[in-house]
């Protein structure tokens, strides 16, 4: 067993000891951890388990609803756009591309994502761009993590 494959394991174990006791917030990073130590060992089958267990603990939680579409049409504005937390799906950087700044905390959210924004890895806290220079702020899915 190599280092990435014990430290998935014990990140497993933790999750599942976090779990039991209804610390779920705790659960979901070290689930989310062993996720990207999973990914990027390339260990399909570690990755399914580390899935597996997720699915497992969180599916007592699980509620479905009602499909909901929306269409999302490109922000209007003749300036820059700051997209708070920018990487992942990226979507306001698809929807307006060049005006778009993304900033994500995470260099690997920000590769994978695939648009036309400019992406920079900075904390919002510690940003150091002018108020005046973007006409538009967006967010999306962020606040748990600097909650």
């Amino acid at each position: 067993m190599n280092l990435g494959q014990k430290e998935v394991k014990k990140l497993l174990a933790n999750a599942l000891r976090n779990a039991e006791k209804d610390r779920l917030r705790q659960t979901a990073e070290e689930l989310h951890q062993a996720r990207q130590i999973a990914k990027k060992t390339g260990n399909e089958p570690l990755a399914k388990q580390v899935q597996n267990q997720a699915n497992q603990i969180f599916g007592k939680f699980r509620y479905t609803t009602k499909t909901q579409s929306n269409r999302l049409e490109p922000l209007k504005t003749n300036g820059f756009i700051l997209d708070i937390g920018g990487g992942g799906e990226g979507i306001i950087g698809k929807l307006n591309g060049t005006q778009v700044i993304a900033i994500d905390t995470s260099e690997e959210e920000s590769q994978e994502t695939r648009n036309e924004a400019l992406k920079v890895v900075l904390d919002a806290t510690d940003s150091k761009f002018l108020p005046q220079v973007f006409q538009r702020l967006h967010s999306f899915l962020l606040f748990h993590v600097y909650s």
